[in-house]
């Protein structure tokens, strides 16, 4: 935490981002920041746990290799990259 020396708790000042963001969430007149950040925090969830670790690989699981079909006219103006070397 950030902790100056001579500062009074509660006066306002922020000496860490972390401990801002609290002071700003705990202000009642902050209401519509708070919905804001809580929804905004529900998205990221939702998006990291359900969407990236659920639906995006079972789609790709059904969808097996047309899951990486690359149109023709892009596939030649696309550079070819090997990761391991030159391919034999």
């Amino acid at each position: 935490m950030g902790f100056v020396a001579g500062a009074k708790s509660g006066d306002g000042r922020c000496y860490h981002h972390g401990g801002c963001v609290c002071w700003v969430c705990e202000q009642p007149s902050m209401l519509p920041f708070r919905q804001l950040v809580f929804g905004l925090a529900v998205g990221i969830l939702v998006d990291a746990f359900i969407v990236r670790m659920a639906l995006v690989p079972a789609v790709m699981a059904v969808l097996g290799k047309h899951a990486w079909w690359l149109p023709r006219w892009l596939d030649t103006i696309l550079p070819h990259v090997s990761i391991e070397g030159e391919e034999e």
